[in-house]
């Protein structure tokens, strides 16, 4: 949860959703009244010239994040707090795997790698 917590602070900071949705062609998804997280990062990249076709790569890192974690939060709650703390929740390979993930889509809104 901390993984999506960060990348959703990154994401807020760098693209208040009053910028968004002031900006040029912006429409809501369905069935929401904020910003996705996506529409967030495309905003960041765009406002960065980053071309069209490459922001589709962290656009994606970010929809895996999303699914995995809302899946991985579902699964909890359903299952009680006594499962949190245990091992049969999400495993380390899978924790690891999302943090790659998220190590990625930050480099790339923060343009981490673009001062090279």
């Amino acid at each position: 949860t901390e993984l999506r917590e960060i990348l959703r602070e990154t994401l807020d900071h760098l693209a208040p959703n009053k910028e968004i949705e002031n900006s040029e062609g912006f429409q809501f998804e369905k069935d929401r009244t904020k910003p996705t997280m996506a529409q967030k990062a495309r905003y960041i990249l765009r406002q960065r010239g980053v071309a069209k076709n490459s922001i589709d790569v962290p656009k994606k890192a970010i929809e895996i994040v999303e699914d995995t974690v809302s899946s991985f939060v579902r699964s909890t709650y359903d299952r009680g707090s006594i499962d949190t703390h245990t091992s049969t929740g999400i495993n380390k390979s899978q924790v690891l795997q999302l943090k790659m993930y998220v190590d990625s889509v930050l480099c790339e809104l923060l343009a981490i790698h673009s001062q090279v």
